[in-house]
């Protein structure tokens, strides 16, 4: 899905603004697609995922339930993992490197 829009109001000057929490979104759907979107949004809330632009790789996904919330896994060691794309994510005076 293409994201066309982040928000509600239209600016039309370049003044810099504060971030503010977004609501909504505007995606370019098929009219399959929107009539699923408008279902699942009666149904509930719906979050939206962003990816990085140039990640145009299609995945197939089984979904999860929330019962995958509290099944047993087994514990994954991510620092004996190959790292193939890194996040720093900067709070204040605190990093974290995120490995994925």
């Amino acid at each position: 899905m293409t994201v066309l829009a982040l928000g509600q109001v239209m600016e039309g000057n370049n003044e810099a603004k504060p971030p503010a929490a977004l609501t909504t979104a505007t995606l370019l759907v098929a009219p399959e697609n929107a009539e699923l979107l408008a279902l699942a949004a009666s149904e509930g809330a719906l979050q939206l995922v962003l990816r990085n632009f140039s990640d145009t790789t299609v995945v197939a996904s089984q979904g999860k339930k929330s019962s995958d919330l509290f099944a047993p896994t087994g514990h994954v060691d991510h620092d004996a993992l190959p790292a193939q794309d890194e996040v720093e994510v900067i709070r204040g005076a605190e990093r974290l490197v995120l490995r994925f």
